[in-house]
């Protein structure tokens, strides 16, 4: 599928067996050119693969020296009918099916120009995952690689949703994979879930952003502002003691909230049913199906009804769901200005389409140039602090005398501890005094 496996192949014969879903489930090689018990080792580990897996065979420098007929009978099994015209220091290749039909199949006498080169196609789900080889010990491990991408992937800027019928269409681009929802306003919202063996990850987006990403084993949960932005993010260890926790945060959300669940890792040992219930009052109703590291892919409603929802058993790629909401605009600009003339002045809060949006419900005015120079005239401001309170004081320095931003001066390093003594007068400094 477009990925290089980057196993660390040597003498013999290199195999690698794909998992259902096409992801490589392991590799091995058998030296049938040094090693006496080669040709037995192979014949054992044919005879162990289920029938219908896709099994990839491949020479590299010499094979055959040791390769029983036991050997080649084995490889028949994979529907391999050239390897008993094998030779010394031969080429071969070979997608085989177990039990069943080769792919593909191609041999060639010694030569240093002939090479066995051979491509098949083969239906799959969604490949998002391979397995990397260590060469010491010839066991897997998975880990995520780059996929091709599909449609299925992509996040839809807002205005515009995911078009159901090119799930499967190998793009990346939201002008192929997207199409114009039926307002303006309506923005996808929704979670990509990939257990341990598919990934490993959860992704949570809305109005055309990834909001959140999981960070621990478990279900991930994520709850929505009408703005589209994240309001709260808790990952709960399902697979260890997470359920209380998790039942006792749904259940206590109001009704009307969206929730976003993902499952990352393992998420399902522990999952009690109280958790589970406490799920499906979001309006889920596949959570009972989520197995031993299932990805799970919620888009609920507390008290409503599922906007998405998908499951899938571990090795069967991403679990995606996606559902739509109506982007509702800060009306922060509304608000009264905040009282600045206090110890305290507000900062908490958050942003929303770049704008601050604050928890107090007040908002403060922008000042350009000429206004900040004529509040701050007859002023003097006094600014302590370490390396962030020197940016600011460099940034009101420049605000107040552009002049300045290509000006060294002394006191103005990160690392310095210094006390910096400016006038500023039309525009301009007129004076600059630094104590070390």
């Amino acid at each position: 599928n477009g990925v290089n496996l980057g196993v660390a192949q040597s003498r013999g014969l290199n195999i690698v067996a794909l998992r259902p879903d096409g992801i490589p489930g392991d590799f091995q090689v058998f030296d049938t050119h040094g090693m006496a018990n080669a040709s037995d080792d192979l014949v054992s580990y044919v005879a162990k693969l289920d029938d219908g897996i896709v099994v990839l065979v491949a020479v590299l420098d010499e094979a055959s020296a040791q390769l029983t007929q036991p050997a080649k009978d084995a490889i028949a099994t994979l529907g391999a009918t050239e390897i008993d015209n094998l030779v010394y220091q031969g080429s071969y290749a070979l997608i085989g099916v177990k039990g069943g039909t080769k792919l593909a199949e191609q041999i060639f006498p010694a030569s240093e120009t002939d090479v066995a080169d051979i491509t098949a196609q083969q239906p799959y789900g969604v490949l998002n995952a391979a397995s990397v080889f260590d060469d010491s010990t010839r066991t897997t491990t998975t880990t995520t690689t780059p996929a091709p991408p599909i449609c299925q992937m992509a996040i839809c800027p807002k205005g515009s949703t995911l078009d159901t019928g090119l799930l499967s269409t190998v793009s990346a681009k939201v002008t192929v994979c997207c199409k114009s929802a039926s307002s303006a306003d309506l923005s996808d919202i929704g979670v990509h879930s990939a257990a341990y063996s598919d990934g490993n990850k959860a992704i949570f987006f809305a109005d055309g952003h990834t909001i959140a990403t999981a960070e621990a084993r478990g279900m991930t949960v994520v709850t929505l502002r009408a703005d589209g932005t994240r309001l709260t993010s808790q990952a709960y260890d399902t697979m260890g003691d997470g359920s209380a926790a998790l039942a006792a945060d749904l259940n206590a959300m109001d009704n009307g909230t969206v929730v976003l669940i993902g499952a990352m890792d393992e998420a399902s040992l522990n999952l009690t049913d109280s958790a589970r219930d406490a799920i499906k009052g979001l309006g889920a109703s596949l959570v009972d199906s989520v197995g031993y590291r299932s990805s799970y892919a919620l888009v609920g409603v507390k008290g409503g009804t599922a906007m998405g929802e998908m499951v899938k058993a571990e090795g069967e790629g991403y679990a995606v769901a996606i559902g739509q909401m109506t982007i509702v605009a800060s009306t922060q600009a509304a608000t009264p200005v905040c009282e600045a003339h206090v110890a305290e002045p507000p900062v908490a809060g958050y942003l929303s389409n770049g704008n601050l949006v604050l928890d107090a419900n007040c908002h403060y005015s922008i000042w350009e140039k000429p206004a900040a120079t004529a509040c701050l005239k007859n002023s003097w401001i006094a600014i302590m602090g370490s390396s962030n309170t020197l940016l600011e004081f460099q940034n009101l320095i420049q605000l107040l005398a552009p002049d300045e931003y290509n000006v060294d001066r002394p006191g103005e390093l990160v690392g310095a501890s210094a006390a910096v003594d400016v006038v500023i007068k039309d525009n301009q400094v007129v004076h600059w005094e630094t104590v070390s």
